[in-house]
């Protein structure tokens, strides 16, 4: 039976009897009804989610927006648009624009290899098949920062969560920002509503000592993340991928690698081992690129605020692209591609 939710008095909206997606805290419905809202879905958060300060955030969402629009240049940023009541006039979820047709997340990007089920759509990312896959990859990445970039511009807006999963792409390499009722929201370096718990593997090595449900967490978070995904798309593993040795060689976990600082090509590299899959992927690298990560993941350790941006990424990364099929075939690009050919051999 399809499902009937009211955003005002006037205006009602059919959704599906069943989600076509869920996460932790709802469930996502394409909107069947009416025809203004094609290409729009629906968030109806769980019960047990719903909470008056919830819907008090989506509500702040939806009354700023960021400054840039929302949909452009193969960007889409699923940003709440209108809150959804029930039949007793409760708010139960929100409108969000729909990611692009086909858009997986770009967590399969991170694995070593494409899983067999996406193969069809996705084997032109596939580095080891595809000449031209890491230079997709890199479009790919200069997307994701740009996407970044523009919810940063309100100076208000801190993911906390940044990671693969909330990010969406396309087999044409679009890219759609979801999970985005979620974000840290300040206001004049006071925290108007908090953000939530972020995930091990991305968070900066003083990201441990900060609890995102009591306390503010700076923009230089969402940079490490984004450094860390990056990195993994383009080099085809996690930065801190390494066994340990000497005082470190209790460590194994990646979240403890960073917690103390081992990038395996940064100061403390003595106490590192990565494999040489790792080590050659990195030192193909042009050193613009290396000196992005190197200040993300070790530079920085004692001074966030010196990390690199989501526009120290992007930019970087637009000026490293072949501008010409012939400069593509003497790229750095090659190399990359020729070392993960030659890793199967």
């Amino acid at each position: 039976m399809p499902k009937y939710y009211y955003i005002n008095s006037t205006t009602q909206i059919q959704l599906p009897d069943k989600p076509f997606a869920e996460g932790g805290e709802g469930e996502i419905y394409i909107i069947t009804s009416p025809n203004k809202f094609q290409g729009y879905c629906a968030k109806i958060i769980f019960k047990n989610q719903r909470s008056k300060n919830k819907f008090l955030k989506i509500q702040h969402l939806i009354k700023n927006p960021p400054r840039k629009i929302l949909n452009t240049n193969g960007i889409r940023i699923c940003w709440p648009l209108h809150l959804i009541y029930d039949a007793s006039k409760q708010p139960v979820g929100f409108i969000m624009p729909i990611a692009y047709p086909q858009s997986i997340q770009v967590y399969e990007l991170t694995k070593p290899k494409i899983r067999s089920k996406y193969a069809g759509l996705l084997n032109k990312f596939e580095k080891e098949k595809n000449t031209d896959a890491l230079i997709r990859r890199i479009k790919i990445c200069i997307n994701i920062a740009h996407a970044v970039y523009l919810i940063h511009q309100n100076n208000e807006y801190v993911f906390v969560d940044l990671k693969p999963q909330n990010i969406l792409f396309s087999p044409d390499g679009k890219i759609s920002l979801v999970d985005l009722d979620s974000i840290q929201i300040t206001k004049n370096n006071k925290v108007l509503f908090f953000g939530k718990v972020g995930t091990p593997e991305y968070l900066p090595p003083e990201g441990f000592g900060i609890d995102p449900s009591k306390c503010i967490v700076p923009v230089s978070h969402d940079h490490f993340s984004l450094a860390v995904i990056t990195y993994q798309i383009i080099v085809g593993c996690h930065p801190f991928s390494c066994s340990t040795s000497g005082a470190y060689s209790h460590l194994s976990e990646k979240h403890e690698l960073i917690k103390n600082g081992l990038f395996p090509f940064g100061s403390r590299k003595a106490y590192t081992k990565p494999s040489e899959m790792h080590k050659n992927n990195y030192n193909i690298l042009p050193q613009e690129l290396k000196n992005i990560f190197l200040l993300a993941f070790d530079g920085s350790f004692y001074n966030p605020k010196v990390r690199p941006t989501s526009n120290d990424i992007g930019r970087t990364l637009f000026s490293l692209l072949p501008q010409t099929s012939q400069k593509k075939k003497h790229s750095w690009i090659m190399k990359l591609y020729y070392s993960l050919i030659n890793k199967r051999n």
